[in-house]
């Protein structure tokens, strides 16, 4: 089973795409930038958030990725900018990608909404020289320049969200003799995504909030995450979330100040392979450069 492990990491590594690669976080609430563009300028305020995921721990060339994003409203206007940056490793593959994000946001009934484009490129590496002693690999590293783009829309009240995307419009598959890399687009390879939440108050101090985020490709299948939240004060948070490739995932974050808050979420497998992997975290935090002050008057604060 170990082998075959690695073996599919190879596979993966090896049919590296643009268009067909699928965002996986497990605290999406904190990633939603990553998710859509829209989302730029959603806490109305300068935003920086930093996440790092490590899944099928403890072997070799599983899949890391860290990512650090940054968003902001332009002051008097309905523009919001926003930078998405992200690595990750996988098997032999290294890449790196950076994105810009535009959202123009328009007031709609009691909330905003928003829409948004990306663009960007993915640069990286795929280095096959230590993978296997065979000459059908030729001992070389392959370096490539992907460019990408994005769309998104996401509509927001204090309590309600809701937002869909294709995070990336293009694919890349090798050319006649696998010469490099060509773009294409298709329908059926599209990574749809459907992202949304609504906060119920129990009592002045306690929350919860349900939410979810689907992932659906035609030419493959779905998954989905529905996810179910405590919150105490807008401070302590503390949830599960049920992810349909047979994991739970337990969700935890604490805000410091009014402006840091920190998390952590824990996936655990439950089907065949949690036999030999059962384990993949996630750790974030957050800074918001601003945050809201509800009193009687501006006398009493």
């Amino acid at each position: 089973m170990k082998y075959i492990l690695y073996i599919a990491l190879i596979i993966v590594t090896l049919n590296a795409g643009g268009q067909d690669r699928s965002v996986l976080y497990s605290q999406y609430l904190y990633n939603r930038l990553a998710i859509t563009p829209a989302f730029a300028g959603g806490n109305d305020a300068l935003t920086v958030s930093i996440s790092t995921r490590n899944q099928w721990i403890g072997h070799t060339g599983a899949p890391k990725t860290h990512t650090l994003s940054s968003h902001i409203p332009l002051k008097n206007t309905k523009v919001a900018l926003g930078l998405l940056l992200s690595n990750e490793t996988i098997g032999a593959r290294n890449y790196t990608s950076t994105f810009f994000n535009y959202a123009y946001r328009i007031n709609l009934s009691q909330g905003k909404l928003s829409l948004g484009l990306r663009a960007g490129i993915m640069t990286g590496n795929l280095d096959i020289s230590d993978m296997a002693e065979d000459p059908v690999y030729n001992n070389e590293t392959t370096n490539y320049l992907l460019p990408n783009f994005g769309i998104g829309g996401y509509y927001y009240t204090d309590r309600l969200f809701v937002g869909a995307s294709i995070p990336l419009l293009l694919g890349y598959k090798n050319g006649e003799n696998n010469s490099r890399l060509k773009p294409y687009h298709s329908l059926k390879t599209y990574s749809y995504y459907i992202i949304s939440g609504y906060t119920y108050n129990i009592s002045s101090n306690w929350q919860i909030q349900p939410s979810f985020l689907l992932n659906y490709e035609m030419s493959l299948s779905y998954n989905l995450d529905i996810s179910l939240s405590t919150i105490y004060r807008n401070i302590l948070r503390g949830g599960a979330t049920y992810r349909t490739n047979k994991s739970v995932v337990f969700l935890f974050d604490y805000k410091f100040t009014y402006q840091f808050r920190a998390g952590f979420a824990y996936d655990y497998g439950f089907g065949e392979i949690n036999r030999y992997n059962n384990s993949a975290f996630e750790l974030f935090l957050q800074y918001i450069f601003g945050y809201k002050v509800q009193v009687p008057s501006l006398r009493d604060f």
